[in-house]
């Protein structure tokens, strides 16, 4: 898990450079717009790498609140004998 957090971390630093080399991109409506593709791809490919990186972590957790769930119903069928 702290694996993912840290590569999701490692995406948005990559983000920087693409935002501070140059003024190729404005705020428009509370959105960015560039002004070339290359740039624009670059950003994307990072936000898609965020987004893959964030459905990992919640299959994840997903994964671990089921099993956490299955133990206890485990342990309260035992006690309950």
């Amino acid at each position: 898990m702290l694996r993912q957090l840290i590569l999701v971390v490692s995406q948005i630093e990559n983000i920087f450079p693409v935002l501070s080399a140059n003024k190729a991109w404005a705020v428009n409506e509370n959105q960015l717009v560039f002004y070339k593709e290359d740039q624009l791809a670059r950003y994307n490919s990072y936000i898609q790498a965020i987004n893959d990186l964030t459905q990992q972590q919640e299959k994840i957790l997903e994964r671990n609140l089921s099993e956490a769930n299955r133990k206890l119903e485990s342990i309260k069928s035992q006690t309950q004998r």
